[in-house]
């Protein structure tokens, strides 16, 4: 956690090479109980759950999502697959969300994470959780996640615009690679 983000104990690291390079590899950690993906826990969880507190909860666990990627992002730290499939997250006592990343291959600290990068995290999360969210929640964790930027228009804007525009741009390549009638 030294890092700011939470993973299972680690086992094992397993590397297949072939003439010296690596060709594939594995990361073993110990089960995290109660653990579940992001979009099962929002699916099974927080939908279902209505009135004034299931919003308040949904918010929260936006809030705290969108957290722990600001600060992340705010550390440099960049997740290169990131998906809800790769993040867990575990309840605790009064339905507090504690977050595991998986898939730690694809995580890099660099000395200084551009736009791109950060956008490009914010387009495979809005892919992949965002298609079980409002677009109000969509709205809500950007928010959470611009923190002060927010507040301005253009730049709001600006951010909108440029992860719908590659979100739309992925899934019409998604939908070229698979074929037409599948």
């Amino acid at each position: 956690m030294r890092s700011g983000f939470q993973t299972g104990r680690p086992i094992a690291a397993v590397e297949f090479r072939s003439c010296g390079m690596l060709t594939k590899s594995f990361y073993l950690s110990e089960e995290i109980p109660g653990g579940r993906t992001v979009d099962t826990y929002w699916r099974e969880e927080l939908i279902p759950l209505g009135g004034r507190e299931g919003l308040l909860r949904r918010r929260n666990f936006l809030r705290a999502l969108a957290g722990l990627f600001r600060s992340l992002h705010g550390k440099n730290i960049y997740h290169n697959d990131l998906k809800d499939a790769n993040i867990l997250v575990r309840t605790g006592q009064n339905h507090e969300e504690g977050f595991y990343l998986l898939d730690l291959e694809g995580i890099r600290q660099y000395r200084y994470l551009n736009r791109r990068r950060q956008v490009k995290n914010l387009v495979q999360l809005n892919r992949t959780m965002g298609k079980y969210l409002t677009r109000t929640e969509r709205i809500h964790f950007l928010k959470v996640y611009l923190d002060q930027l927010y507040s301005q228009r253009y730049e709001r804007r600006r951010w909108v615009a440029t992860i719908l525009k590659r979100s739309k741009k992925k899934d019409e390549r998604s939908l070229r690679k698979r074929g037409p009638g599948l």
